[in-house]
């Protein structure tokens, strides 16, 4: 059954325009040009009501059984009940949050949260501003609110909103409930007025989503994915809750929005690994991976899971010509953050540079963290000896703060000047890398850097030192493919080709080109013996890198080392050039490879476990292909530290 939803604010974008609601269990419509949905199965609150004497009389459309756009407001203290107090509130409101709109005003809901030791009331000029507001039509009261009754006069002058006092059914609820905007339905009496939460839908216009999720009400903590798509395009559409719902939390992680790469468990959702075989095999997990729990345990909110990409076709990058690669397993990741606004950030995984080749060539900051921060538990491994879990983000303040928290950085003591990086480690093995005006902003960045920290220049030689060392180049790199492969082959692909292959009659499973000629190779060469004789390769390297390599020096003297000696600085990008998703436009090597067969670049933090940070430094003009135009591509570095040194 459809019923005609209408906003009577003129200025308004829809205005005056019944809007459809669609089906009896969750509500879709538009307003102007923005679509919002309902899950009306979820309520946020459920209260009593009981008219207050105003002399106003109900307008036509708060009716029984009417649904209407509805704001709570959270009145902390006096001084919030004034005129021009609401006035501010409501102005906060719509600049934080991209959910609100002054459309939601058309019934107003003011609440204390139970946290007010008495009552507030609320005077007559606050009524009088609201009933200026011409589309507000209801007034409700909560527990802790008062009203100041209306002066007969102004009664006579005009038709104030009608307004009704409410008690709380449940206190908890009543603590809980949260400003921002609902969807209101009045009960078929008239008498109970039921809150459900509201989303805004955004087209996922690059397609870097598998889903986007809601919380479920079948199981609590758990999520259902909401699969809807755009009319145009077919393109999915993410809900995004309103930041208000959290953001007065006090919690440091509160009004913020993130997104996860889809080999992270979601409760009662299907991990996906970015493969059809793979979501059919196998069953939604009954938890939510730990890390992820974590932050929404900090409040932030969670609004899908993106493309990991074993068979899905990749995420478009939103920049420069829309025909570039957002590159590694984490490009759904680093594409839904650069395009955006309305994600703050993203969670992804680093094996062996899946967050930072990604962070490069979208241009947003990422981080690989030392290996063993954070528990692995509820992410489908890929190499346990190097996986770690990393965060992308726009803003390098938020990055830092998210970080903090999730990684619990902020819970230790911050370092003193003396544990900052002595020395800055330039690798002639990989740098200088890329266009000249790369080059440039590159040389820059560091030349200032070094200058801001008084640190030492060193010029090094990777595969000369690692020769000096006692160890060999290739073999190293041989190493580091034995764990991988052992390792990916034994915790998925051995079971996804077995399960795959009883249920189709022998077939293998769709994969894309390199997991699929991955697979075929490991299951021949992959051993156990190759894996373990790797493992001791890459203890021997770890050691060395983080207590010889990485040492400060100074005029040929190592400096005090209790901290963090040396930080290693080189591009793990593309050095502003394009990396076409379509591989037959790129011009050679798209990822810097090594130069005089050295370690591959990207696998240095990860078999050190060290840590690494991606920062974006500028952009760089190239001819593109595509457009035919002179396009910017982002422009990084690669900041890599001692294990625990982050």
């Amino acid at each position: 059954m459809y019923m005609p939803l209408t906003t009577y604010d003129s200025s308004l974008p829809g205005a005056e325009t019944e809007l459809t609601l669609g089906e009896a269990e969750a509500k879709q419509f538009d307003i102007g040009d923005s679509t919002y949905f309902s899950p009306l199965t979820k309520a946020s609150a459920m209260f009593n009501l009981q008219p207050a004497d105003t002399g106003a009389h109900a307008p036509p459309s708060a009716r029984p059984g009417y649904r209407n756009l509805a704001t709570v407001i959270r009145l902390s203290s006096a001084a919030d009940i004034s005129p021009y107090a609401l006035a501010n509130i409501l102005a906060v409101y719509a600049k934080v949050d991209d959910v609100y709109t002054k459309a939601f005003l058309r019934i107003v809901i003011f609440t204390t949260g139970g946290n007010l030791k008495g009552p507030l009331d609320l005077p007559e000029e606050t009524i009088e501003y609201l009933s200026t507001i011409k589309w507000v039509k209801l007034i409700v009261l909560t527990d802790g609110v008062r009203f100041t009754r209306i002066d007969p006069a102004y009664r006579a002058e005009k038709t104030p909103p009608l307004i009704h006092t409410t008690a709380f059914p449940d206190e908890l609820v009543h603590r809980q409930l949260q400003p921002g905007p609902y969807l209101a339905t009045l009960d078929p009496l008239g008498s109970r007025l039921t809150l459900s939460p509201l989303y805004k839908l955004q087209t996922d216009q690059y397609r870097t989503f598998v889903s986007g999720l809601i919380p479920s009400t079948a199981e609590r903590g758990g999520y259902k994915v909401l699969g809807r798509l755009s009319q145009a395009f077919g393109d999915p559409l993410i809900p995004i809750p309103s930041r208000l719902y959290t953001m007065y939390s006090g919690l440091p992680l509160a009004g913020l929005r993130f997104a996860v790469k889809d080999i992270y468990d979601v409760k009662s959702v299907k991990t996906s690994a970015g493969s059809r075989a793979y979501t059919d095999l196998y069953p939604a997990p009954n938890s939510t991976a730990p890390a992820i729990q974590r932050l929404l345990d900090l409040f932030a909110s969670g609004a899908g899971t993106h493309d990991a990409t074993l068979e899905v076709q990749y995420p478009f990058s939103p920049r420069a010509d829309g025909w570039q690669s957002c590159a590694g397993s984490s490009s759904g990741s680093a594409c839904a953050i650069a395009a955006y606004g309305w994600l703050d950030f993203t969670v992804g995984t680093d094996t062996s540079g899946s967050v930072r080749l990604p962070a490069a060539v979208a241009g947003v900051y990422g981080m690989r963290p030392t290996i063993g921060g954070m528990s692995l538990e509820g992410v489908l491994p890929l190499a346990p000896a190097f996986d770690t879990l990393g965060v992308l983000a726009r803003d390098p303040q938020l990055w830092t703060r998210v970080s903090r928290e999730w990684y619990g950085y902020s819970r230790r003591a911050k370092p003193s000047p003396e544990a900052f990086p002595k020395t800055l480690i330039y690798p002639t093995n990989y740098m200088p890398h890329g266009s000249s005006e790369a080059r440039q902003l590159k040389e820059d960045f560091i030349g200032a850097l070094q200058d801001r920290y008084r640190m030492e220049h060193r010029r090094v030689d990777v595969q000369s030192a690692i020769t000096e060392a006692g160890m060999d180049v290739n073999g190293l790199n041989t190493a580091f493919d034995d764990i991988v492969a052992w390792s990916q082959w034994n915790s998925v692909g051995r079971d996804l080709v077995t399960r795959y292959a009883s249920l189709h009659d022998g077939r293998s499973p769709p994969l894309d080109t390199a997991r699929r000629a991955q697979f075929a190779a490991w299951s021949k060469n992959a051993t156990e013996e190759r894996h373990n004789a790797g493992l001791q390769s890459m203890e021997r390297f770890r050691d060395w890198f983080n207590t010889d390599f990485m040492s400060a020096e100074a005029d040929g003297e190592d400096i005090d080392d209790r901290f963090c000696g040396a930080i290693y600085v080189y591009d793990i990008g593309t050095g502003g050039q394009p990396a076409y998703r379509e591989q037959g436009l790129n011009d050679g090597p798209l990822f810097s490879d090594p130069l005089n067969n050295t370690l591959h670049q990207s696998r240095t933090s990860a078999y050190a476990g060290c840590a690494e940070v991606t920062l974006p430094i500028g952009q760089a003009p190239f001819l593109s292909k595509i457009s035919g135009k002179v396009e910017y591509l982002p422009v990084s570095i690669s900041l890599m530290m001692k294990a625990g040194c982050e």
